[in-house]
């Protein structure tokens, strides 16, 4: 069989989950099966998916990009076409909205199979939801294949109308922690080096419903009883500013650092005590797997497929979504129930490797390109 060409379109605010879940994906397909290649967004003066190409290509992806102008750059869908044709294509695989959209628009009766990862979007704006819902609606239904990273993450596909035949959940894996040494820059040593300090850390975009707000209002509670607790709020967004003055408002100073998104994300997890997710919604978070795949237990709340992984008091903690009570008090009991804490860290890390790995998902993911290669001779 030749090798499939595949091309990934990413519209890359960062290194998130998603653009983790693309990384791992490339890394682990049989080269001899699959081509990969990367197609990213770029938009002047935004540094975003700069961040996520030079990583990509420090793992030798083949990375090219697309200069997008504006919300709907008829151009840019011209130059993806145009790109589909030159490169013979036959897989075009998206990842977020707006590449969906591109990407149906660019293939249109070219006979190039289409592929979306539903990674679990933010529904936290009006344009936000004008955009997932056309996706969901009306462009989902030309694609020939949509990916789920998890069960509830289908389910809402389903429950759109979407045919079962055309959805296929494949969740989310990761690695095996590495061995590399730990380079972090001076502040965040600094923070780091307090000889009582137990570290939470936040990681994900700054966006309402990734509920840093309850998350703020439970640690101040939790470092009036412990005052050694500390936390480090781990990516960029457009809360930054209003999470910054929420912590001097709490009189948090020097207590939570908001490091803005980091490259060496690895050794972040190496430094961290317990992981927190405290989303109002979620799919298939990569952070919460990772957190368990290096024996970080994660306190989260009960959304999305978060609850398919967490096992309460198991592998994890589980708490209502925005409820600053019960966060501050498991996050108080993560300081104190060592037995717990012990526990629940083999057990998560245990659960990861035998269910959610990298190789299982790249797997999973290349059997459904061939798949839908055979099915079209």
């Amino acid at each position: 069989m030749n090798r499939i060409r595949v091309l990934h379109l990413r519209d890359s605010p960062g290194i998130y989950g998603a653009e983790r879940a693309i990384l791992t994906l490339a890394e682990h397909v049989r080269r001899d099966r699959v081509e990969f290649i990367l197609l990213c967004f770029q938009y002047e003066g935004e540094s975003g998916s700069s961040l996520f190409m030079e990583e990509a290509r420090r793992a030798g992806i083949r990375v090219e990009t697309v200069q997008v102008r504006g919300r709907l750059d008829f151009r840019a869908i011209r130059d993806i076409r145009d790109f589909l044709k030159n490169q013979s294509i036959v897989i075009l695989h998206a990842h977020d909205f707006k590449t969906t959209f591109y990407a149906w628009l660019a293939s249109w009766n070219l006979g190039v199979k289409r592929v979306v990862t539903a990674h679990g979007s933010t529904r936290d704006s009006l344009m936000m939801k004008v955009y997932l819902f056309l996706d969901e609606r009306v462009v989902y239904r030309f694609f020939d294949r949509i990916i789920a990273v998890g069960q509830s993450v289908a389910e809402n596909l389903l429950g759109k109308g979407i045919r079962s035949t055309r959805v296929s959940v494949i969740p989310n894996g990761v690695d095996p922690p590495s061995s590399k040494s730990v380079h972090l820059d001076e502040r965040i040593g600094d923070y780091f080096t307090s000889a009582d300090a137990r570290v939470f850390g936040v990681i994900g975009r700054l966006f309402p419903d990734k509920g840093h707000r309850f998350f703020l209002d439970a640690f101040q509670r939790v470092v009036q009883e412990c005052p050694g607790a500390r936390a480090l709020i781990v990516g960029n967004g457009p809360l930054q500013g209003e999470l910054a003055r929420r912590i001097g408002e709490l009189g948090l100073g020097g207590k939570v650092v908001l490091c803005g998104a980091r490259l060496d994300i690895q050794d972040i997890y190496r430094q961290i005590d317990f992981v927190v997710i405290p989303s109002l919604t979620e799919g298939l978070p990569y952070v919460l797997l990772e957190a368990l795949a290096h024996g970080i237990p994660v306190l989260a709340t009960a959304v999305g497929d978060i609850p398919q992984v967490i096992r309460h008091g198991e592998t994890g903690f589980l708490v209502p979504a925005g409820d600053t009570r019960a966060l501050h008090t498991h996050m108080t009991r993560l300081l104190t129930d060592v037995d717990a804490v012990v526990r629940m860290a083999g057990n998560g890390r245990r659960l990861v490797t035998e269910h959610y790995s990298a190789g299982r998902m790249a797997e999973q993911t290349q059997r459904l390109y061939e798949s839908l290669i055979e099915a079209s001779r």
